[in-house]
């Protein structure tokens, strides 16, 4: 597959799409060269693939703890609330769960544009390092999945300190962080994150 351009950039600003590009191709697991004015995708790559299972292990590692989305949780609802004060609940959950998705896991959008690709070799070798990945990736995307719930019980949390008890700024943001925390250190003894999501949510839907 040949990709060019599709618009006029200046030589700096084209490099750094052609990287970007050329970067996330090559995380899905293919060979990318970088010819003159378009990139060449050839096709499967065992290198490329392996990157990709390094990559979705030490994603998976650091998405065992859900305080970090927590905290960008709260910092973003109160973003929102700023800029949209009429905004109801509905419509804040919406809308900051939309930008945690993408600027903070991230992976949801990466595995989103995969859906349907059919991931098969002809070598043994690389097949079975094909089907790693989407094992990998169903494990990356059960873990999003309850991150999101994390970030919902932050926005709830959070929006309750706002509305409801009238605080603002930095201790708004660790009451709601410190509850959403103390749920996830109740629910730890559950055997999941998927487990540990419902009981986070009920917890937190209860204070």
């Amino acid at each position: 597959m040949r990709i060019e351009p599709a618009g006029e950039l200046g030589d700096t600003e084209q490099w750094i799409a052609d990287h970007q590009i050329m970067r996330e191709l090559m995380l899905v697991g293919w060979a990318v060269e970088n010819e003159k004015a378009r990139l060449m995708v050839l096709g499967w790559s065992a290198v490329q693939v392996q990157h990709r299972l390094r990559m979705l292990r030490v994603s998976l590692e650091g998405l065992q703890s859900g305080e970090r989305t927590a905290v960008a949780a709260a910092a973003a609802t109160e973003e929102h609330y700023r800029a949209h004060p009429e905004a109801s609940l509905g419509e804040t959950l919406a809308a900051v769960v939309a930008d945690i998705e993408r600027d903070h896991l991230r992976w949801p959008a990466r595995l989103a544009d995969l859906d349907g690709l059919e991931r098969s070799a002809d070598l043994p070798s690389l097949n079975r390092l094909l089907q790693c990945s989407v094992e990998l990736e169903n494990a990356v995307r059960r873990i999003c999945d309850w991150h999101m719930q994390v970030a919902a019980d932050g926005i709830r949390a959070m929006w309750r300190q706002l509305t409801e008890h009238g605080r603002a700024g930095d201790e708004a943001r660790e009451m709601a962080v410190e509850q959403v925390r103390q749920a996830l250190l109740a629910a730890r003894a559950a055997s999941g994150p998927a487990a540990t999501a419902t009981a986070t949510a009920t917890a937190v839907t209860r204070r």
